[in-house]
């Protein structure tokens, strides 16, 4: 009787397992269809907004509801808008959102008055450009002139169109470098400034700095009555506005005696309180 016991356990404990290995094989391959079937559905749903990013791309690009009726240009001055808008590569009745705002903004660059350009669409059929042009401050001569900003950029070769009067700064040497070269430009610039601020420019206008890295500068300056001849000026390096000081005081003396000075020497170094002049006979 025992035995015949241990063997009908033996076989309830074998049907049981049975049983536990089927149902958990049922589990296993229910989980599985589950995450195919979510699976498939997510797929089914990222197909559907890829599907509508599509079509909504393609009717935003080929629509003319988005043809470019209108370009905005700003902030130029010197640059007319005949050489401007073939830059910018738009064609009316292209799509505006096909229009390539970075190439436009680097040819715009490109011109040699704009100093940089922001090109943005402005749905349904606008586009703007907005350009910051340079600002000449002088005429540099290098071999041929060119104009320099306030900042000692060289920017454009001068041309006879190019409106303004401005001092030519010269006895640069563009072969020593671009480091060299605006750090000259800006020294000239300086003294442009400071004749400004003094009372020499009441009667006196800058027409050229000749800049030497060791002696100072010459300066030519014309009188505001243009029948006057031009006046030239060394001054030292070092203590501008002190010569610049004794210079205006020179020409008030030299005027209450009805003399005018051609040309003044305020460069030396070794007693910079003289002052030296040749005058008119």
């Amino acid at each position: 009787m025992r035995a015949s016991s241990r063997v009908s356990r033996k076989k309830n404990r074998r049907r049981s397992e049975t049983l536990n290995g089927k149902a958990r094989l049922h589990s296993i391959v229910k989980g599985v269809f589950v995450f195919i079937a979510r699976l498939f559905g997510a797929i089914l749903f990222v197909g559907s907004i890829f599907g509508g990013v599509i079509a909504v791309y393609l009717w935003a690009t080929t629509s003319t509801t988005f043809a470019v009726t209108d370009v905005r240009v700003e902030g130029n001055v010197r640059a007319s808008l005949d050489e401007i808008a073939p830059l910018t590569g738009i064609r009316a009745g292209s799509n505006i959102f096909l229009v390539d705002t970075s190439a436009a903004e680097r040819r715009l660059e490109g011109h040699p008055w704009v100093r940089s350009a922001i090109v943005r669409h402005e749905p349904p059929n606008r586009v703007r450009v907005a350009l910051r042009e340079y600002e000449p401050a002088a005429v540099v001569a290098l071999g041929s002139l060119y104009l320099s900003d306030a900042e000692g950029t060289v920017f454009k070769q001068a041309s006879a169109g190019d409106e303004g009067r401005f001092p030519i700064l010269s006895g640069i040497d563009p072969e020593k470098g671009d480091e060299h070269l605006r750090a000259e430009i800006l020294r000239g610039l300086d003294l442009v400034s400071r004749w400004e601020s003094s009372e020499l420019a009441a009667n006196l206008e800058l027409a050229q700095i000749h800049l030497n890295p060791l002696r100072g500068a010459t300066v030519t300056a014309v009188g505001v009555a243009e029948e006057e001849l031009p006046l030239i000026v060394h001054l030292a390096a070092g203590d501008v506005d002190q010569r610049l000081l004794r210079l205006s005081n020179l020409l008030d003396l030299l005027s209450e005696r009805g003399e005018r000075p051609k040309e003044v020497f305020l460069d030396n170094r070794a007693r910079p309180q003289w002052v030296v002049a040749r005058v008119e006979e």
